[in-house]
């Protein structure tokens, strides 16, 4: 509080600043907030089993509702058993039969088939994040920002957007979601392919094209590892990378992980590059993800540049007000594209499923996510 902090507000309404109770903290012995909660929110937790389910339920004295919610006492909804389904296709099946009321976050290869169960309603939520390439930038040959730059010019997004989410959301030039004013940035900036430039690049770094096509440097081969999670959306972003950058005469070879062992094997660093996204609605996500400070994790890039960590410092610390802390962002935003420490490929929309026999949701979703303000007036159908 010793400075001007725009984004006070944002982080005061974000639940990463929910105050816990320093008796109920003490007494969880470590496992506040892991299996234990205690809160004063709509729900109680009576069970939790780690990976597989959380089990909520109603708080009957519930009697302090936001004002974006038309209930401001204890929710309709009774009982809330909140699954952990890894496999998109299970969740798919779970869903379409009626093993599931909601599912969110609906895979994009099953959004047709949901649309012809007259049972289920889909409804599209704000965008909020995008899909992305991220380099190890200490890590040969992206330690070279020659390399990184000429794949960025190599990776087409629009074959993304269309073969794997079937034209859903839309491609990303710029690492932020398009929503946010910070991603407003110069046009010059923006990644998109340019396949002549990034020969160029390979040719004048020294990896020449051989009879086969694939590019070599003092007799090594451009042979690079992709790692990806094995879920179906990304697992097929890896293939499509993988093909566009062999064209170019990369050798790329992809290894799919489960998403615990991927971010595991992210923060030791012994990657190339990786296929990865978010979902925040907040400019703070590059500080989160590409400051020098947060190495090995969650700046699992491991970038870190003096004048990054410069424009970074100003955009967080000097901004007096909202306007001059999108300016700022903007700045470390074109810088960090300046330097290609990512390629971005896909903003995504989240699309949930409702099982519109059992379940009523409000007619107008006031919130980017289905949380508390949305339950409090969801009620059976």
């Amino acid at each position: 509080m010793n400075r001007p902090d725009p984004n006070l507000l944002y982080n005061l309404a974000s639940y990463f600043m929910g105050i816990p109770s320093p008796k109920a903290y003490e007494a969880a012995n470590g496992n506040f907030g892991v299996t234990e909660a205690i809160g004063t929110g709509p729900y109680k937790l009576e069970n939790f089993i780690v990976g597989q389910e959380t089990v909520l339920v109603a708080n009957e004295d519930y009697a302090w509702g936001s004002e974006l919610s038309e209930n401001k006492g204890a929710p309709v909804l009774e009982r809330l058993v909140l699954r952990e389904i890894q496999d998109a296709s299970t969740a798919f099946l779970e869903m379409n039969t009626g093993g599931a009321d909601i599912l969110l976050g609906v895979p994009t290869e099953f959004i047709p088939q949901m649309k012809a169960n007259s049972g289920i309603e889909l409804r599209n939520m704000p965008a909020t994040g995008t899909s992305y390439l991220q380099f190890n930038t200490k890590a040969a040959p992206f330690s070279d920002p020659t390399i990184r730059q000429a794949v960025a010019y190599t990776v087409d997004q629009e074959p993304i957007l269309k073969a794997v989410f079937g034209g859903s959301g839309a491609v990303a030039h710029q690492f932020l979601a398009s929503s946010l004013d910070e991603s407003k940035v110069r046009p010059e900036v923006l990644i998109r392919p340019d396949l002549e430039k990034a020969k160029q690049l390979l040719d004048q770094a020294g990896w020449k094209a051989g009879a086969d096509g694939m590019r070599v440097k003092d007799g090594i081969p451009l042979k690079i590892q992709l790692w990806s999670t094995s879920e179906t959306a990304y697992k097929r972003i890896a293939e499509i990378v993988q093909a566009q950058l062999r064209n170019i005469g990369f050798a790329v070879d992809v290894t799919l992980f489960d998403s615990a062992s991927m971010k595991d094997a992210l923060r030791k660093g012994d990657y190339q590059m990786a296929v990865s996204h978010y979902d925040w609605d907040n400019a703070d996500i590059l500080s989160w993800f590409f400051s020098g400070e947060n190495i090995p994790h969650p700046n699992s890039t491991r970038w870190d540049d003096q004048r990054s960590e410069e424009l970074r410092k100003d955009a967080e610390n000097t901004a007096r007000n909202w306007q001059e802390r999108v300016a700022k962002f903007k700045t470390y935003h074109e810088n960090l594209l300046e330097n290609f420490v990512f390629v971005p490929l896909h903003e995504f929309e989240k699309t949930i499923a409702i099982n519109s026999g059992r379940i009523v949701l409000p007619e107008k979703l006031r919130t980017t996510a289905l949380g508390s303000v949305t339950l409090l007036d969801a009620k059976w159908q």
